[in-house]
């Protein structure tokens, strides 16, 4: 995009929409990234096993993975709250990291106008 294209784009008559897209983008961004957070915080867990009577192990500190995993589910169902949120999708998103019904996938600016516009996954 060239600077005469957003020239034209005549940013002052679609100020308010501009705006009212980036920050509906900023919240659906906060929630994939925490989404991530929770994500690899899970995945890369590694469990603290210790030998009990030669016979099985048994994990070493429950009150740490307990603490944890009540915090995500906490967040997790505080995130369903948020106006950002989108359904299951959000917590299972495709291979790009967003679903169809994501701000991204919604707005084109064509000719110096913003068109509503659904955009298959990114």
């Amino acid at each position: 995009m060239s600077l005469g294209q957003v020239y034209d784009l005549d940013l002052k008559r679609n100020e308010s929409l501009i705006k009212e897209v980036v920050l509906q983008a900023q919240g659906e961004m906060a929630l994939e990234e925490f989404v991530k957070q929770v994500k690899e915080t899970w995945t890369s867990y590694s469990l603290d096993l210790i030998n009990y009577q030669n016979k099985c192990r048994l994990i070493r500190g429950w009150d740490d993975l307990f603490n944890k995993c009540g915090e995500h589910l906490n967040s997790l169902s505080a995130m369903k709250l948020s106006p950002y949120y989108r359904g299951e999708s959000a917590l299972s998103n495709s291979k790009s990291g967003a679903d169809s019904h994501s701000v991204r996938g919604r707005c084109r600016f064509l000719g110096g106008q913003v068109e509503p516009y659904t955009c298959p996954v990114w």
